[in-house]
């Protein structure tokens, strides 16, 4: 797919179409000479800067895997589009979610940049038709990923805390779970640090090799 640069600057439409009656007949031509379930960039098309994406095509997939397939088709997109402003025609039916290509787009933009020190390549969201339900699904996704990202050094119990802390804001809710509640509701939690709560035991090793060198000793607790 190739995107020819929008000297107008003009808001961009994405067309989407989930079933041959919705795709416009000087479009048909197009569509039908598709291959069945072709997931390659083909089902795409680029007319006059605006983008028609044919769902129709993809015969063999349930409810679920379309909707996958549409926050795929939303993230890839954003990564590569360079306008500026976007609109989306959604031709489709209850069971296919607008919402999930909407959260794909946002997530597009996602970059680790908590260390970088020049920050002025960062890539804006463009606008598109967003509501405020994703756009906080989007801040929530952002914020685990760069906890993901962070270097396990860094990022202990109490740093985590104070990052969610900074994170919610005046949302943030500061409730403590122990003992047998704890177990319940945080099981693998519980594990590991009912593993680590064990009294420390001494670990005596020693490396013996058939070389002559300096035999090392380790001793850890």
């Amino acid at each position: 797919m190739t995107i020819k640069k929008n000297k107008e600057n003009k808001t961009v439409a994405i067309f989407i179409y989930f079933a041959n009656h919705q795709v416009p007949e000087k479009l048909k031509h197009y569509s039908d000479n598709l291959r069945m379930n072709d997931f390659s960039s083909s089902i795409c098309l680029v007319r006059d800067c605006d983008i028609f994406i044919f769902f129709n095509k993809l015969k063999d997939l349930d409810f679920l895997q379309k909707n996958y397939f549409l926050f795929i088709i939303g993230q890839k997109l954003s990564f590569s589009l360079k306008y500026k402003d976007y609109s989306v025609e959604f031709f489709g039916s209850k069971e296919y979610k607008l919402d999930n290509f909407i959260l794909g787009w946002e997530l597009g933009f996602y970059r680790f940049k908590n260390f970088k020190t020049s920050k002025s390549n960062n890539l804006k969201s463009k606008s598109i038709n967003k509501r405020k339900d994703l756009l906080i699904q989007k801040n929530v996704y952002f914020f685990v990923r760069d906890m993901i990202n962070y270097p396990a050094n860094l990022l202990g119990p109490n740093e985590i805390y104070l990052n969610a802390k900074r994170f919610l804001g005046k949302e943030f809710l500061n409730s403590i779970k122990k003992g047998l509640a704890l177990k319940k509701e945080f099981p693998l939690i519980y594990a590991v640090g009912n593993g680590s709560a064990k009294d420390k035991k001494p670990l005596f090793c020693e490396f013996r090799t058939k070389k002559k060198i300096k035999k090392n000793s380790l001793l850890n607790r």
